[in-house]
Formats: structure tokens, sequence, C-alpha cells
């Protein structure tokens, strides 16, 4: 029987008045240190010649701003409707020097477009998704969230054609149905996406597209193919003698997958991809048996891929492949941990390795906020004898991180040092208000039936690969030293729909620890010794510091 967190509820409330409390509690100015001048891309436009600034996470632009990317609005009081495809929006309006601005982020959120500053500086890259690709025989279909321009041109060696959607960006939710081996679809830049076609064949789109979200056209015969590049010939390879296994014929033909390819390497992610003779028998999955190795498990698979050494990858260091019963193991040996996402398509798998933004890549100096779960009148989960509260347990384990955290350098916010009651989303504020670089959440789990579960889960939101690999790097050092069982990392999306409110409201890499479980024996003894307390807070320390890449 799966863990079931109980104690989390969420208030529900109108999503306006959620958005509008924020600014009725704020001040109408901020200080120069909290403001700078950003700029911002916006899809198609590219660079748009217009004051912005950046105040924390938040991007706010003037109402002249909305014109050139072709919104209309509407002034309502303390706020603005913004009327735009696919869906409008409703916003806060704030005085600052520029005049009336809006947050341009929270406003690009409700319609359903990606945003996300580029590391290390001001400059707000605003993104359409692309929500379909598809080719059937000779026709192709592109549909995105918000309006595009693509791009259409020839590529040489070999000569082939090309579509270029600036200001667009591949998601989970993408639907690729292409059929063939004849089209490759990958994200060449942050802000771009590429369809390429096979030589032979050119897209009947015209040169200049125009604007839209829904892309049509055939695929004509090309005049001038070119000659596709001869691959290079692999290195000879020595033969280990193998016994022989008869393969499984419930299993069908194994899928061949290789060549790999390096797509992409820029300075916060890497893109690869693995070709794929057909579609997976299952999903591909990963695993992480170290921070920095990923095992990609590939059902029913023959793998073929290049010598590490010819791979010329800066952030993937050793590549192999091994067999587990009829499975390939895809291992990637990568310079520093890493986020992951697995793309699947028809004729490929992309691998997408996100670079976490550690700075300097060292703990201390870093601002992390560690809440101690529940307080005052929550008393969260309790023992069935009466003889622990999570309240209590989380607020000691807090201390003693808080303690070790200063001892390294790091700057330390607890949201409560005593029993008081803290509300949900003002945990994830107290972070947010102070740009912490890291939250942490500690909690104990509680189920249904006693003594029916033990060990210790840390939960990351949703799909974030960030947050996954943050919690990837704690729980794996919590596991060796707490004495009970690891349960491993899950997503908050398997407890509630939208994740839990402390990770969601979180705009830094967060993660909830549920150290054990209250109502297992084994569990509670432990949990209320001194030794596990100390020893799982300095776990903590440890997982944020091989997730840094801090070695001393």
């Amino acid at each position: 029987m799966e863990p079931k967190c109980v104690h989390y509820t969420d208030q529900r409330m109108k999503r306006f008045l959620l958005l509008l409390i924020p600014w009725m509690v704020m001040a109408s100015t901020a200080s120069a240190a909290q403001i700078r001048s950003a700029e911002v891309v916006f899809t198609h436009f590219g660079a748009i010649s217009e004051r912005a600034i950046r105040v924390a996470d938040e991007c706010y632009v003037p109402l002249t701003f909305l014109a050139k990317v072709g919104w209309k609005y509407t002034v309502k009081n303390s706020s603005v409707a913004i009327e735009a495809e696919p869906r409008g929006a409703r916003v806060p309006i704030r005085e600052f020097e520029l005049g009336p601005a809006i947050p341009l982020r929270m406003a690009l959120e409700q319609m359903g477009a990606e945003t996300f500053w580029e590391p290390d500086n001001d400059k707000l890259q605003v993104c359409s998704p692309v929500t379909k690709i598809e080719v059937s025989g000779n026709k192709v279909q592109i549909e995105t969230h918000l309006t595009t321009r693509p791009r259409v041109f020839r590529l040489t060696g070999p000569n082939r054609f090309v579509v270029d959607i600036p200001g667009a960006r591949l998601t989970r939710d993408t639907v690729q149905q292409i059929e063939g081996n004849g089209v490759r679809v990958s994200q060449i830049e942050l802000n771009t996406v590429r369809v390429a076609f096979e030589p032979g064949y050119r897209p009947s789109l015209p040169v200049i597209p125009g604007l839209g979200t829904s892309f049509k056209w055939e695929l004509d015969p090309d005049e001038d193919p070119g000659t596709p590049d001869e691959p290079p010939a692999p290195p000879p390879v020595k033969v280990e003698p193998v016994v022989k296994v008869a393969p499984d014929p419930n299993l069908g033909p194994k899928t061949v997958a290789g060549p790999l390819t390096l797509d992409l390497e820029s300075s916060n992610r890497v893109m690869v991809s693995l070709k794929l003779s057909g579609i997976l028998g299952k999903p591909a999955q990963f695993r992480r048996p170290e921070p920095d190795v990923l095992e990609i498990v590939l059902w029913n698979t023959q793998v073929s891929v290049p010598d590490s050494a010819s791979f010329n990858s800066a952030s993937i260091t050793d590549i192999s492949v091994r067999d587990e019963g009829p499975n390939a193991i895809l291992a990637l040996k990568l310079a520093r941990p890493m986020g992951v996402e697995l793309s699947p398509g028809l004729t490929n798998l992309g691998i997408v390795l996100m670079k976490p933004n550690v700075g300097d890549g060292k703990l201390a100096g870093k601002v992390v906020v560690v809440d101690a779960g529940h307080g005052g009148h929550d008393s969260g989960a309790k023992s069935p004898l009466n003889d622990a509260f999570e309240k209590n347990l989380t607020l000691k384990i807090a201390k003693q991180l808080s303690e070790r955290l200063a001892n390294e350098g790091a700057t330390v916010i607890m949201t409560r040092k005593t029993d008081v009651f803290i509300e949900l989303k003002e945990r994830a504020e107290i972070a947010n208000r102070n740009q912490a670089n890291f939250f942490i959440s500690c909690h104990i789990n509680s189920n249904k039936l006693s003594n029916s579960t033990s060990g210790g889960i840390t939960f990351y939101h949703k799909d974030d690969p960030i947050g996954q690999l943050l919690a990837d790097c704690i729980q794996r050092e919590i596991g060796k030293v707490s004495g009970l069982k690891s349960i491993g990392t899950w997503s908050d999306g398997r407890i509630y729909e939208s994740g839990f409110s402390v990770l969601r409201n979180s705009k830094m890499p967060a993660v909830l620890v549920e150290f054990g479980f209250i109502n297992h024996n084994v569990d509670r003894k432990r949990m209320m010794t001194d030794d596990f307390q100390r020893d799982v807070a300095s776990a903590i320390v440890k997982g944020l510091k091989v997730y840094l890449g801090d070695g001393n």
C-alpha cells in the first residue's frame, strides 16, 4: 500500500483574489536594490524595444508594451484585462518610475505561455509551447499555442530543408505523430524548435510563411537533394565472448536504437537524440544510481552508440550500454549532477539534460529557507499513543538543519522557530520574498493503517526536473544514515493533482522531506532519537552540497 500524506489541505479561493492579495499588501514602490532593468525576448518578435524591469522573479512592462505584441487591453480600477489569443488574462497594475506596469510573467502564465529568465542575466525569454507536430504521408501540420512565424531555409552537407519556429518550445504535452524516418524534430536552441526533412524533399510552404498558430503543407520532391554525408567508420571493438540467451518470443522483435547524437550544448542545457527503428514497446524510464550518472532503461531494445571519446560533449564524459534481461541500459556519466527529461517520439528519443543554476557552486553564501511543517493549533500527524506529534519532530529537525547550514556559511531563514502556526502559502512566500536559493520543508508521514508502511520519501513538485534532481541528491544521503527504508523520490502530483502548496508556490528549487511514518512503531522510535535528528540534518546538508558540486 502506498503511503499517503493526510495532513495537507489547500484552501480554494477565487483565482483573481489570489493574484491580487500580494499587491494589496505591497508598497507601491520598491527599493533600488530590488529593481533591475530587464529585457524581454518575445516569441517571434525577438527583443522588444520597450523598457522592462525585474522585481524578484517577476518582470514588469509598461502598458505600451502590450500594443507592441498585438494585445488589446482595458484598465479597470487596479487591474488590467488583456485580450489575446488563445485566451486572455487579468492581472494587477502597479505604479513604477516607468509609469503603470503589469506583471508580464503572471499574464503569460494565464495564457499558457512559457517564460524563463536566462541564467546569470536579466533577459526574459517568452516562448510559445508547440502543441502538435504531425507528419502523415507527405502532409505536415504544426500547431503552436501562441502566434508564431516559421522560417524555411536549406542546409548543406547534406542538402536538406528545415523549418525553424522561433520563440517556441517543445514540452511534455507536445503531441508528435510522425510516420516514417524522414522527419526529425528537435529543440535546437532554448527558444527555437526545428523540423528537418531528409534530402530529396522540400516543404510546399511559402519561403516566407505568414503569422499564425497552425501551419499545413505538403512535401514535394526536391530537385537538388545533395549527397548524404558518409558516417565515419566505427573504430575496431574488442568483442568478448558472451553466452547467448534465446530471445523470448513473447516480446516480439527488438527495437534498434542508435546512433546517439548531440543536438545542443549550452550554458544551461544539453540535448541529445537517440534514433529508434520504431516505437518502444514500453516508455523509456530513467534512474539515477549516482548523482552524476543517469541510466536510461529501454525496453526490449538493442542499442549502438558512439564511443565516449568521439562524442564531443563537455557535459557527458562517458557513454556505455549493457543488457539487463531483454532491456538495454544506456548509461551517461555526467560532468556534474543534472536534471533530465525524456521526450519520446516515433523515430527518436529526446534526452534533455538541464544544468542547475548553482552560482559559484558553493553552499557558503547561499540563502536556504528551512520550513518546519505544521505548528500551533495544527499538530500535523500524531502517533496512535499520542506520544509524538509531527509539529514537534519537524521543529527539532529543522533547528538541527539550520545550525548545520549556518556552520557551512549559508544564510538560513526558518519559517518558524517556535510552536506557532504559519499558513501554507506564507511559508513559500517567505522564501520568495527573500530570494532564497533553496526551500527545504520538513515533515513526518502518516497513513491510515498503523505499522503498514515504513521509510522516508523526498517530494519534488510535479514534473520539475531540477526539483527532482535536488530531491534525488538529498534522499540518497538521508537513506545512508536514517536507519529506515528509503522509499525514494516522488512527484507531489502522486498525492494531489496540483501538488503541495509549499512546493507549487516556491520560485526556487524546493523539496519536501517526509522522514518516516509516525504511526509505524519502528519509524517513530527511531525518529524520536537525537542521533536520527542530527544525522538526517547532516544528510540534507550533504545532499545540497552534492547538488551544487561543492566537494569541500
